[in-house]
């Protein structure tokens, strides 16, 4: 995974995940999650000179190998901070969830911050969303 705190950019903050190839950030430990449940991740991503846009999404853990949808994308090479969100539905035979903020770029650099995975109700489930706190 090539991705590390950035110390002196970020969305909120002076934190930021920074990517310089294809590669994700994670959230830890994975979430269990009834089947059929709603959930809403969302963050924001900057990136300069890339060729593949950022993206969100959820992968599946079950008995069969991890499961993962495509997901949300945003804009290639936006010029600001770009909000991209999405809902996902936990599938049946789900054991947990995992976050996860992918790029899948060839040169160009990434930037993620404020993460946010929401279940139904509105309620936080990720621990250090803006990456201020050492991991």
């Amino acid at each position: 995974v090539k991705s590390h705190l950035e110390e002196t950019f970020g969305h909120t903050g002076k934190r930021s995940v920074k990517f310089t190839h294809p590669s994700y950030i994670q959230n830890d430990p994975n979430l269990t999650l009834p089947a059929g449940a709603k959930v809403i991740l969302s963050g924001w991503f900057y990136s300069e000179d890339t060729d593949q846009p950022p993206r969100l999404s959820l992968v599946y853990f079950s008995d069969a190998p991890p499961a993962i949808p495509p997901g949300y994308s945003g804009q290639l090479d936006f010029p600001f901070w770009q909000y991209i969100t999405g809902e996902f539905t936990i599938p049946e035979g789900t054991t947990a969830v995992q976050f996860r903020a992918i790029t899948s770029q060839n040169r160009g650099l990434t930037w993620f911050d404020d993460a946010s995975m929401k279940d139904e109700s509105g309620l936080e489930l990720l621990r250090n969303r803006s990456y201020e706190e050492n991991p």
